[in-house]
């Protein structure tokens, strides 16, 4: 500890990124200790000292820089010990988190199960303050899980509780409730009951009215109208509303925040997902069924899970079937009838997009679903960083934040075109070789 932080040069070593601090509540990239510093630099922390000529920097951003003070609080946790879950194959590495898991440059893998993560549900208020400021991290695979989540024996497991959180965050919930309903067919009954027609119908309703409001404003306003406060927001345009020519209408906003387009975005998830609970619950038992979860109706009042292990094959009460005539195990499995679980409307609720041969190393790597734009699901990389894909005007995009182009790739499918990419305006050669689906979830565990 007298010897103090080893000391790294950008320009000569390239160091572990395990090796670095993380403060992800400050920085979605590590920092390492630099003394001389060309460029003075001011202090990202609370103590904002400015002409610093040593301090924690990013290797990647020139911006960011953290002083011995302020670094202190992450340094207490950074690799000491190694923490392990049942969700991540991986050993995790303690970290600190000051400013607490909302601040955090990544997202915590409960925000994708049962009830949210458990630092920022209301219900697990309790459970959160004990656990405050701290969580856990794989510096390899990008997966990061908050204390409070660390903490829950449960999580990952509906439960009275965590449907009632579900039920009243809607309708940012709905891509957890949508992956619920995908593993657990049979838990669309414990959603019912708890109220989730209700919350539905709730959540749809104020949508409706604050539609209405707006555009009786926007009628008031005329063409032209200001923007909030009376002043136009930055990218609208000469007439007011929409973004400027050659700009999307959500550049620069940050992926967590609030924006309008993304609020927008969770009321058709919602809508959407009315719809498929409409149709499914009005629709007769289907002709033939995937491989995966299934709901058996007993016939007697009685539903129970059954898994279809390929398009021939199913199991149910210990009891194996394999008929020769295709699809006629659907209806004469043990005299039940089969029904396929309640779709979802976003395609990317249960895969991940791995991205490999780009002359640009750092788009290279798995992408995960972070939610809708433009129709289409929209993924981020693992990891951190601002590196994105996602559709938009006929075609898809590898860029940064969801704007720009780096590499592109002509297509409107659900999913992003496996070839025919090629090198953007701001890219560099060769594009990406393979842009495949791959298996992937919110607590999808890496290989060892």
């Amino acid at each position: 500890a007298s010897a103090g932080p080893a000391t790294w040069h950008a320009g000569c070593l390239t160091p572990d990124t395990s090796e670095g601090l993380r403060c992800l509540d400050l920085h979605e990239h590590p920092l390492w200790w630099c003394a001389s510093l060309h460029n003075a630099r001011k202090c990202a922390g609370d103590c904002g000292t400015e002409g610093l000529r040593e301090a924690y920097c990013c290797l990647r951003s020139s911006e960011t820089a953290l002083c011995k003070d302020c670094a202190a609080p992450y340094a207490e946790k950074s690799g000491i010990g190694q923490l392990r879950t049942r969700h991540h194959l991986r050993p995790l590495a303690p970290i600190a988190l000051p400013r607490g898991p909302k601040q955090s440059r990544l997202p915590c893998v409960g925000a994708m199960v049962p009830g949210g993560c458990r630092s920022q549900a209301e219900c697990f208020a309790e459970d959160a303050a004990k656990a405050a400021g701290t969580a856990a991290f794989c510096a390899e695979t990008g997966f990061l899980i908050c204390g409070a989540c660390l903490a829950d024996q449960e999580l990952g497991e509906a439960t009275a509780r965590t449907r009632k959180a579900d039920i009243d965050s809607l309708p940012e919930s709905v891509p957890r409730i949508q992956a619920a309903l995908k593993a657990h067919p049979g838990e669309v009954f414990a959603l019912a009951e708890a109220g989730l027609f209700a919350g539905l119908s709730r959540c749809l309703g104020a949508a409706g009215a604050g539609a209405g409001g707006r555009a009786a404003a926007a009628a008031a306003g005329g063409k032209g109208g200001a923007g909030a406060k009376g002043q136009k927001g930055k990218g609208a345009s000469a007439e007011g509303g929409g973004p400027a020519a050659g700009e999307e209408g959500d550049a620069g906003i940050s992926r967590r925040g609030g924006s309008s387009s993304s609020a927008a975005a969770d009321v058709a998830a919602a809508r959407g997902l009315a719809l498929d609970l409409g149709a499914w619950l009005a629709s007769p038992a289907p002709e033939r069924v995937h491989a995966g979860p299934l709901l058996v109706d007993t016939g007697n009042g009685t539903w129970v899970e059954a898994f279809a292990l390929a398009e021939d094959m199913c199991s149910f009460d210990g009891a194996w079937t394999d008929e020769a005539e295709p699809g006629r195990w659907v209806r004469n499995l043990s005299g039940h009838t089969l029904y396929p679980p309640v779709p979802g409307s976003d395609p990317g609720a249960d895969h991940a997009i791995e991205v490999v041969g780009c002359g640009l190393a750092e788009f290279n790597g798995r992408y995960l679903p972070d939610g809708v734009k433009n129709g289409r699901t929209k993924y981020c990389r693992v990891g951190g960083g601002p590196q994105t894909l996602n559709y938009s005007s006929g075609s898809w995009y590898l860029c940064h934040n969801y704007g720009g182009s780096w590499y592109q790739a002509v297509g409107d499918g659900e999913l992003p075109p496996t070839g025919g990419w090629s090198v953007g305006s701001r890219g560099s050669a060769p594009p990406p070789t393979s842009v495949e689906r791959s298996s992937g979830s919110a607590l999808a565990a890496s290989p060892a």
